[in-house]
């Protein structure tokens, strides 16, 4: 028995080694264009090491490669799997970007919330590079939103239901999300044309109403009216200045007054025509369905 649970023993540990991997190691950069103080650069290049001791893998710095470019010359060299390198984008809206590029150049991206801090950002962005490596090659269609569950298809083909991820040829495409009860979406995605790219759809469908019709969504007849009737009321006072007039000193009716037309008199008129015509183009403007969404993901960078 005690032979037994030693060999079981050995057999574990040599596997577990034989599937650790080294990753070469690339100087955390600011995004370009931006400062990023070098305490977060610093603390991003601390959250990847963490990331990957934590899974096992071996580290090595790289001090002749710093960007993508060798990246894969610098993982070739020093016979490891990878090299990765994370780019901060700072601001409120702030990322970090992690990019693992393998010995063979086929590129996988990763990215999180800066706001999560600088080193939980980074060992996230880290898990959803590892999710994709795992995935295999892309690019990828990632789709999400509401409600759960809703069911999907891309180019007229039915794929499944959100949120999914799925791989998907480069070039635009058109998605359509329908689920019961609610009213169908389409959008049209942009993927790109690298193998690590991903392109997010996010999609809310709205509810339909309770007698089986869509909800009415139509602008209330209520403003263009309104704007017609002030309009005509100021208009009306423009015209009876001009026509009936009133008297030189402003006391009573004078025939023999003979008051010019004044600009007050006209801009009346123009001012009662501009707001009957302003509520009419509101409500015609606001009768259009609007165009389907295009998401051209626009976060997706090639590196």
């Amino acid at each position: 028995m005690t032979r037994v649970a030693l060999v079981v023993t050995f057999v574990l540990g040599f596997s577990g080694a034989a599937s650790a991997e080294t990753v070469v190691l690339l100087p955390a950069t600011a995004a370009p264009n931006t400062n990023v103080p070098r305490t977060v650069l610093d603390d991003v290049q601390q959250g990847i090491r963490n990331h990957l001791r934590s899974e096992g893998d071996a580290t090595v710095e790289s001090a002749a490669c710093t960007d993508l470019e060798c990246a894969a010359q610098a993982a070739t060299e020093a016979s490891a799997v990878g090299a990765v390198q994370a780019v901060v984008w700072p601001g409120g809206n702030g990322e970090v970007v992690v990019v693992f590029v393998q010995a063979d150049g086929t590129r996988f991206r990763g990215s999180a919330r800066l706001s999560e801090g600088p080193a939980a950002a980074a060992g996230h962005a880290m898990l959803n590079v590892a999710r994709r490596r795992s995935l295999g090659v892309g690019p990828w269609l990632l789709i999400q939103g509401e409600p759960v569950g809703a069911r999907y298809a891309v180019d007229g083909e039915s794929r499944g239901v959100i949120p999914d991820r799925i791989q998907m040829t480069a070039g635009q495409h058109r998605i359509e999300v329908t689920a019961d009860g609610y009213r169908p979406q389409t959008v049209v995605a942009t993927v790109g044309s690298e193998p690590g790219d991903e392109a997010v759809v996010e999609v809310v469908l709205d509810a339909w109403g309770d007698n089986g019709n869509p909800v009415d969504e139509s602008p209330s007849a209520l403003i263009p009216i309104l704007a017609g009737v002030a309009g005509a009321g100021v208009a009306a006072v423009g015209v009876y200045r001009l026509l009936v007039g009133v008297d030189c000193d402003g006391s009573g009716m004078d025939a023999e007054c003979e008051r010019p037309i004044v600009v007050v008199d006209i801009l009346y008129i123009g001012l009662g025509l501009a707001i009957a015509a302003g509520g009419i183009v509101y409500w015609l403007l606001a009768r259009e369905e609007p165009p389907p969404r295009t998401s051209e993901v626009p976060w997706v960078i090639h590196f």
